[in-house]
């Protein structure tokens, strides 16, 4: 299941802290009950296992600001959006052809824009957003590796485009914001030497003249080169209930996407695939097409495109115009219009059901074939009842030197990597990740856990099954010094995960930096700071007041910030001074160990406040000048500078 995961007001209080009275979050809380999606606690790990201690020895709130999940808009299913297309639209449906007004694509939703917009400045989430159910939507993040060995990350950030950099340890260096483009976000592509991006705009009026899809270019240090525009095109909406994917030859760049068309005469807008073909040297569109030499899929809920010496080859995931995964391929010359098509993977069901059963994840060329990966339920006359999906692999004979009619007798080889029942879980669309022409690593995730295994250029599996902690995402992974490797999001900074080519059994994950999530108990007057998710989740169970991120902190590094507990009147206390520390554990604190680290390069500074008229919560600490001068006037006594936090993505710094 995909997850987009916000707690509530995260946007509206990282950016400005309040000032420990928590009035702000009580009054936002009447006024946008209905706008945000609460995740529970029990979807993270459990309170015993944070160390947090009991709810009894925690002063909760008596009258929480912040009501139980049940009191706000329940987080849905957003594979449910895809999923029931075929039910929603069986009594419209005419030969396949569907009213795409109907699609809910979570990552063009315009209602929601701005709300993401502002959460996401703060929760950043592509954990599992590489599966989907019933259709794909365009890919959010990109991982490439930079000239100097190191990695830049790429994402889709609804505000602007963000860019990371981090070095070959995945120490974070240094981040790039980028001004959107047209308001709807299509793909990023690297061709090694320059940076493509494609986004789009809706055409509701279906006016020839507006700018629909756009690609623009830029160079390794993100100085905008130029764009290509392109009106009008039938587009309705373009890159709706599918992906875009890129191949580049030279000059050449192939985009390959989906779009919703003009409203036809049975009055609905019937979505398909849709093929650009763009000169990078002189930024000029050298094609666009609906049909791309008979490469035309309708509807097409999943594109991939490759060039193989010469010629284009697509693969889509097709629900009518073929009801199958199909795989086409002809010449990059325009003048030679002949072309070979191959229903790989036949799909069940009417001409134009929305519920394929089905998911493509990769598609990738082999020494001698073209290989596709995905997941799938068992094909038959009650495919609808088959709810079970297993993985599997297909491959076609690629010669290139055959007759273009050799595919008409050509059988794809199909592969079943998994044999799941019904009660083993539900595994996620896969990543095919190329190592070499005849070794590619599959992975996918299955109840929260990690799989992957070794597959041949036939797609035979090749290696054992390891099951591992881990998640995969939207962002591709790559082959870099010989691992393969990722990154994930979920309400969090950066992790990165990493598996050896060579040694399948020893992967390794690396989060660089730790997001530090603020507390508020208004019984107490206590702010408490915490790394950890699953104690901040806890404490908002038992009545804590949630007020965002206050800052990030690096992973590690030479200054740990210690924590200690008062248990006589239930107070915390911060300090990276060892000799502080160990004078309040001769006076009774306890120690609870290091809570995090402060940043060695001193960008953030933390300014910490003593209140001399409090018993408990009589530290504050904050990245906010504003705030720290703000309790200083109120008879807080300023204390300078506790510790350093990092100048990363957001702060709340001023």
């Amino acid at each position: 299941m995909r997850r987009r995961i916000y707690r509530f007001l995260a946007g509206v209080l990282a950016a400005s802290m309040i000032f420990g009275t928590g009035s702000a979050v009580e009054a936002a809380a009447d006024e946008s009950a209905e706008e945000f999606l609460i995740g529970s606690s029990e979807e993270y790990e459990s309170a015993e296992e944070s160390v947090v201690r009991s709810s009894e020895e925690y002063e909760p709130a008596e009258e929480p600001v912040i009501r139980s999940a049940e009191a706000y808009m329940s987080e849905e299913n957003e594979d449910s959006g895809h999923n029931d297309l075929g039910d929603r639209k069986s009594e419209k449906s005419l030969a396949g052809e569907i009213d795409a007004d109907l699609y809910e694509s979570d990552m063009q939703d315009e209602e929601n824009e701005e709300m993401l917009g502002a959460l996401q400045d703060i929760f950043r989430e592509n954990a599992e957003s590489q599966n989907y159910d019933g259709h794909a939507w365009p890919i959010g993040s990109a991982i490439v590796a930079t000239d100097d060995g190191g990695i830049m990350l790429f994402e889709n950030n609804n505000s602007k485009y963000l860019i990371e950099y981090y070095d070959s340890k995945y120490t974070y260096r240094k981040k790039i914001l980028v001004d959107r483009e047209l308001p709807v976000y299509g793909g990023f592509y690297s061709d090694g030497s320059n940076y493509y991006i494609l986004s789009g705009q809706n055409n509701p009026k279906e006016d020839d003249s507006v700018e629909v899809f756009r690609i623009t270019k830029y160079s390794k240090s993100w100085k905008r080169l130029g764009h290509v525009s392109v009106s009008g095109v039938n587009t309705y909406e373009p890159m709706k209930a599918g992906s875009a994917r890129f191949a580049h030859n030279g000059d050449d760049l192939i985009i390959r996407t989906c779009h919703t068309m003009y409203r036809m005469e049975d009055g609905l807008h019937h979505q398909s695939s849709f093929q650009m073909r763009v000169n990078t040297r002189s930024m000029k569109l050298i094609e666009d097409s609906e049909n791309a030499f008979g490469a035309y899929t309708s509807h097409s809920f999943n594109q991939f495109v490759k060039i193989d010496n010469g010629h284009i080859v697509t693969l889509d995931h097709g629900d009518a115009y073929p009801r199958a995964v199909v795989v086409t391929r002809w010449s990059l010359n325009p003048e030679v219009e002949m072309y070979m098509r191959k229903e790989v993977y036949e799909i069940s069901g009417r001409t134009g059901d929305n519920d394929t059963g089905v998911s493509v994840g990769g598609f990738e060329i082999a020494d001698t074939t073209y290989l596709a990966a995905g997941n799938t339920v068992v094909m038959g006359a009650g495919y609808r009842e088959n709810s079970q999906r297993n993985i599997f692999t297909v491959s076609l004979d690629r010669d290139l030197n055959a007759a273009y009619d050799k595919w008409d007798n050509t059988e794809p080889a199909l592969h079943m990597i998994t044999s799941y029942g019904e009660n083993d879980g539900k595994p996620s669309t896969p990543h095919l990740v190329k190592v070499n022409g005849n070794t590619f690593l599959l992975l996918w995730s299955i109840n929260s856990k990690l799989c992957y295994c070794m597959i041949n250029g036939k797609g035979e599996r090749t290696s054992a099954i390891y099951q591992k902690e881990g998640e995969l995402s939207d962002c591709a992974p790559i082959i870099k010094d010989g691992k393969c490797v990722w990154y994930v999001t979920e309400r969090s900074p950066v992790k990165f995960y990493e598996i050896p080519v060579n040694d399948l059994n020893s992967i390794k994950s690396y989060q660089p930096v730790d997001a530090m999530y603020r507390m508020y108990n208004e019984n107490s007057g206590e702010h408490f700071y915490t790394r950890s998710i699953a104690e901040a989740d806890y404490l908002w169970s038992v009545g804590w007041i949630y007020e965002g991120i206050g800052w990030f902190a690096p992973a590690q590094s030479r200054t740990p910030v210690y924590r200690l507990y008062n248990p006589n009147v239930g107070d915390h206390h911060y300090t990276t001074s060892a000799g502080e520390r160990n004078f309040l554990v001769k006076q009774g604190w306890n120690y609870e160990g290091i809570g995090w680290y402060s940043n060695d390069r001193k960008e953030v500074p933390l300014y910490r406040q003593y209140n001399p008229n409090a018993v408990t919560g009589s530290h504050n600490y904050t990245s906010s000048k504003a705030e720290n001068n703000y309790l200083v006037s109120i008879g807080w006594n300023g204390e300078g500078i506790g510790w350093y936090g990092m100048d990363y993505y957001t702060g709340t710094r001023e």
